[in-house]
């Protein structure tokens, strides 16, 4: 893995089939955020080469407040609906996404690989599972506050496999979205980012669409780690003191507490 700077241009491109517009010659494929419901390049400068197969942008504080802002700007109105509400949107979602253009879509994009394939019926499937376990949930009291769930989502060494591994996700995915009513931000391992962000697009795709800011994604860890408590700190002061950020993880614990750590030592 090496860390390089580079400039690049990608303000003309609106989806992540058009990336695929600016491949350089090594075909090393550059990959976006996913903040307040659309693609974001060109502000990162940093960018984390992963296999020789895609550049990952490394986000710094300026990128953590962007996502902070955005989460919190959008958690009123996402909260203010009823579990019940935020549950039929999921189920409304999920059908549409089952159907076989967006499969199709997902299974045609240019970083999907043959062994992933059925990566996002078994998500969709998984997803489906928590809501009928969560249906019975639809009544709870209402979210305390505004609150923002900060997902840590590392692979890199996850002993149960990627299939696992989105089943967890898609616990966290329902349980702190729909059910608790927050919005979430995603801080994928860089072997994950490519299957993320195409998870992610798939919620600006389709009609209802997810409303912008209920889930971004950003990359790269120790940029994020040293801005989240900083950024967090500016945001709540400036938008919101009820505000409220919580930690989640899919990681194994070892990770688990080398991030916490590295997060309390800033």
């Amino acid at each position: 893995m090496a860390t390089q700077k580079i400039n690049t241009d990608f303000d003309s491109a609106e989806n992540l089939d058009q990336i695929t517009q600016f491949e350089p010659q090594q075909k090393i494929l550059f990959l976006p955020l996913w903040c307040d419901g659309k693609m974001l390049l060109s502000p990162v400068q940093s960018w984390e080469t992963i296999e020789n197969r895609w550049n990952v942008p490394l986000c710094d504080q300026n990128e953590t407040k962007n996502c902070l802002i955005s989460a919190q700007k959008n958690s009123s109105v996402w909260n203010k609906k009823s579990p019940k509400e935020r549950l039929d949107f999921l189920q409304k979602w999920l059908d549409l996404l089952s159907t076989d253009l967006y499969l199709q879509h997902f299974e045609n994009n240019f970083f999907a690989e043959p062994q992933r394939k059925n990566l996002l019926k078994n998500f969709i499937e998984n997803i489906q599972q928590q809501i009928n376990l969560n249906s019975h949930k639809q009544e709870i009291a209402e979210n305390d506050g505004e609150n923002i769930c900060f997902l840590v989502a590392d692979n890199s060494n996850y002993e149960l496999g990627e299939e696992q591994f989105f089943q967890d996700f898609a616990k966290v995915f329902v349980s702190q979205i729909f059910v608790a009513g927050k919005t979430l931000i995603i801080n994928p391992s860089p072997n994950l980012s490519p299957l993320m962000l195409a998870l992610m697009e798939l919620t600006s795709r389709t009609q209802p669409k997810f409303p912008d800011g209920v889930v971004n994604v950003l990359h790269g860890k120790g940029g994020v780690i040293k801005g989240i408590h900083k950024s967090f700190s500016e945001v709540k002061a400036a938008e919101n003191e009820n505000i409220k950020l919580q930690f989640e993880f899919i990681a194994n614990a070892k990770q688990k507490q080398h991030y916490l750590d590295l997060i309390n030592k800033n």
